[in-house]
């Protein structure tokens, strides 16, 4: 039909002319298919929401989160310790 110098408008009526409405694949504006556009999306704002507050929830915990020494620290502490007993008997 792109061949035969059709345009878009042209092909999409005489495919419906031919099989129906329902070779468009497209959700009636109505009824159960308005249902079928909207449900994408809610479901983008329900997960988008989702996110954003699980990132704040995560930001805040590890806000709070005490910070754990290093290792270096770990050892040096113990280092200088033993040292201390060494001098101190």
């Amino acid at each position: 039909m792109l061949v035969d110098g059709m345009s878009k408008q042209e092909i999409m009526d005489a495919m419906v002319g031919e099989y129906g409405r329902d070779v468009l694949a497209l959700p009636s504006a109505g009824g159960f298919g308005l249902a079928a556009w909207i449900t994408p999306a809610l479901v983008l704002l329900v997960a988008g929401a989702f996110i954003v507050m699980r990132l704040r929830l995560w930001k805040q915990q590890s806000a709070h989160a005490p910070v754990p020494h290093s290792t270096a620290d770990v050892v040096h502490r113990r280092i200088e310790e033993e040292l201390s007993e060494l001098r101190n008997p």
